[in-house]
């Protein structure tokens, strides 16, 4: 697995996720591949990058001295919550399709053995 240390840019005022090259590719991510984007209260602060032939996303790029060059550029409001340290550890998982993103104060907590994810109970 590849792992990249990012800082989030921004896209008229929404953190933006800037993705492209060698590591995007390694993980089966082309340029023309189709993509979705799923987050959501199971895993906080992450963001899961996954490859589907009907994905309301499309891999940008082309080439860059003959090679390919994929570019996942993706930007939304709901990000400056999701990542409040503005930066992300993204890890590719190899010809997988499947790209996670997570704040990386969380990352750290996780690597420390800190974390402690939030425990909501179900209401009957």
């Amino acid at each position: 697995m590849e792992i990249a240390n990012l800082k989030l840019g921004i896209h008229r005022g929404a953190p933006r996720l800037w993705i492209e090259g060698k590591k995007l590719a390694g993980a089966g991510f082309l340029t023309g591949d189709r993509y979705v984007i799923l987050s959501g209260a199971s895993k906080p602060n992450q963001l899961e990058i996954v490859k589907r032939p009907n994905g309301d996303r499309k891999i940008a790029g082309g080439e860059r001295n003959g090679k390919p060059r994929p570019i996942i550029d993706a930007h939304s409001k709901e990000w400056g919550d999701l990542f409040p340290s503005g930066r992300v550890v993204v890890m590719f998982h190899p010809n997988s399709g499947f790209i996670q993103v997570i704040d990386s104060a969380i990352a750290e907590q996780i690597e420390s053995g800190s974390y402690r994810a939030e425990v909501v109970e179900a209401v009957a």
